[in-house]
């Protein structure tokens, strides 16, 4: 029976449609997918994430494994379409931004202030690559071409490649579930003490954003063309605050920051 009632039900009624065709090529049988209450459901709550459709009666971890992807895909394109901009003036920009200031966590469990031991799934020290890499050359030029970090032709069970494996598991994973990639190269970093109350610091200057692919089963990072290098603004309110400054300075162009430090770190954002 076709579903017809909105525009988000008729889409996720086309993607059932789709895939029992798709299936019925593969095996010559056509499956169910999911029932038409289920398909109401499903547009009703909208899930974000495959563990969502749990909460939908009729829906299996049969169904997540083989489906879930396709219905999400076009739940995130449906919300994206119904994304209205607002312009905001100028000072209404500053305000929500002072509001925004006022709720950073100027303390040591704010990674942005103190990065210690990071674990295996927020991200890893670039610099442990076994490969011979210039991050350098790669940090200056946008336009750089992709750089290999590992040669499984060499080693394959090394702790460098796992945790690549592992980050890369946990950042698409978050990509799916959220819509949005996100991961960035931390550098360089900024260690010392911030006068008055003895502030220990230890954190990224710098967010570069990149992609982190795989082919075969080595893996190549490049450039996020899509997104722009931010400033660790988290560092520069502590900066403020301690050094008791009225205002965050014009963030400085990142082209004409020397980059020679010896930490260098890869992780979600």
């Amino acid at each position: 029976m076709p579903l017809r009632k909105d525009p988000l039900l008729e889409a996720l009624s086309d993607v059932r449609d789709k895939l029992k065709i798709r299936d019925k090529d593969a095996t010559g049988r056509i499956p169910v997918v999911c029932s038409d209450d289920a398909l109401k459901e499903m547009a009703k709550r909208k899930p974000l994430k495959q563990s969502d459709f749990k909460a939908i009666q009729g829906l299996g971890d049969v169904f997540i494994a083989r489906y879930a992807e396709d219905f999400l895909r076009e739940i995130y394109k449906f919300k994206h379409q119904q994304i209205q901009e607002v312009n905001v003036s100028k000072k209404s920009k500053k305000i929500l931004a002072d509001y925004k200031d006022r709720l950073t966590n100027i303390s040591k469990r704010n990674r942005n202030l103190y990065t210690g031991k990071l674990s295996q799934k927020l991200g890893l020290d670039l610099f442990s690559a076994p490969e011979t890499i210039s991050f350098d050359t790669f940090l200056r030029n946008i336009h750089t071409k992709p750089i290999q970090l590992t040669d499984t032709k060499h080693h394959t069970q090394d702790a460098f490649y796992r945790r690549l494996t592992l980050l890369n598991r946990h950042v698409n994973r978050d990509a799916k579930e959220t819509g949005s990639y996100h991961l960035y190269i931390a550098y360089p970093f900024i260690e010392g003490k911030l006068p008055g109350e003895g502030f220990i610091t230890k954190a990224p200057l710098l967010f570069f954003p990149v992609v982190l692919s795989r082919k075969g089963h080595d893996f190549f990072l490049k450039f996020d063309r899509d997104k722009d290098i931010r400033f660790n603004r988290d560092l520069l309110l502590a900066n403020q605050k301690f050094n008791q400054l009225d205002d965050i300075k014009t963030d400085p162009d990142p082209e004409y920051l020397t980059l020679n430090t010896s930490t260098n770190m890869c992780f979600p954002s």
